[in-house]
């Protein structure tokens, strides 16, 4: 696999590919593992489908997490707000 892995979006630090075999289906089951805080992506039964898991990353409009918490408790069950609005 040529894709590298990027850095664990939780701590910063790398991660590898770990490859089990599952003796209940005799296949391998591939998973990505932060070598700093343990974080995991499910398991797949191809590397390179880890390799996107683990990789994949979703963007904000927050820039720190005291932001986006601050979003999370201004937002109101009852109001009319749209997901979007929030943004």
């Amino acid at each position: 696999m040529n894709e590298e892995l990027r850095e664990c979006p939780f701590c910063g630090k790398d991660a590898v590919i770990r490859c089990d075999f599952c003796d209940e289906e005799n296949y391998n089951i591939y998973f990505i593992e932060c070598l700093g805080c343990d974080t995991m992506t499910s398991v797949h039964t191809e590397e390179k489908f880890a390799i996107k898991a683990w990789n994949i990353r979703y963007e904000t409009k927050h820039e720190t997490v005291e932001e986006l918490r601050e979003a999370y408790e201004s937002w109101d069950e009852d109001s009319n707000w749209t997901p979007e609005e929030m943004e």
